[in-house]
């Protein structure tokens, strides 16, 4: 089983000839986004993973956000798990995930915003037993609208192949079947039966080698948030992994 390195302490130097160093986190769904794009568009980079409850004092001098990812690229540095995934995507690689048509790339970022409003909040505040019944509301309300939109455009949100709002949103999507095994609310209130174009983009989705690359079983998604919720540290070995956690008592 691979070993993950993860740093409360000092972090290894960058090595000779990697341009893009990624502070990352194995489980953070904001960290997956960039994840998918480095393994989509096969980006040469160096990761260091950083503990998100025992944060070390350097990375919080290097990036006083405190969040991942962030990214390193020859010197200049980015925050912002959006903001970091458009950079790759226009630094690196020919083809753009998130194309060439500036309208087509605005109407990505809007589906994203909206996503980010009307099911990945009321996800977490339904885990978390807050408003339960307006929080899923607002999630039929966002499926519904990626359901008329896959009608309309293809297997994926705007063609035949996932783009950058696809893989945007997918770590948030990839973390709902997580949050049924624990809310039998959300069983109840969103099937297969009753979206059953949103479920086969998600199987597609599933298909995609980016995705199998990053993602965690809904067992595994399903555990760690468990013991997130209830209070608990991060309970990274849940993941199926083993990790070297590299700490000391910061001053």
């Amino acid at each position: 089983m691979p070993t993950t390195e993860l740093y409360t302490t000092d972090p290894p130097p960058i090595p000779a000839g990697v341009d893009l160093r990624v502070y990352s986190n194995p489980i953070c769904p904001f960290a997956q986004r960039a994840d998918l794009i480095l393994t989509a568009k096969k980006i040469p980079h160096d990761i260091v993973h950083v503990h998100l409850v025992r944060k070390p004092q350097w990375y919080l001098k290097l990036n006083p956000r405190g969040q991942v990812p962030f990214i390193d690229h020859k010197g200049q540095l980015l925050p912002e798990s959006a903001l970091v995934f458009e950079y790759l995507d226009d630094t690196f690689g020919e083809e753009r995930l998130f194309g060439t048509d500036p309208m087509k790339r605005a109407a990505q970022k809007l589906l994203v915003q909206d996503f980010e409003k009307k099911f990945m909040g009321p996800l977490y505040g339904v885990f978390r037993g807050n408003n339960i019944e307006d929080n899923i509301t607002s999630m039929t309300t966002m499926i519904n609208k990626l359901e008329d939109l896959l009608k309309q455009n293809g297997k994926f949100l705007f063609g035949d192949k996932p783009c950058a709002a696809d893989y945007l949103i997918w770590p948030h999507v990839e973390r709902f079947p997580g949050a049924q095994i624990a809310m039998g609310q959300l069983n109840e209130a969103i099937t297969k039966e009753k979206f059953p174009v949103f479920y086969a983009w998600m199987d597609c989705m599933l298909a995609d080698e980016a995705v199998k690359a990053t993602g965690r079983t809904p067992q595994q998604h399903a555990d760690f948030m468990k013991v997130f919720v209830s209070g608990g540290e991060h309970a990274y070995d849940l993941n199926g992994k083993d990790y070297t956690i590299h700490a000391r008592k910061e001053k």
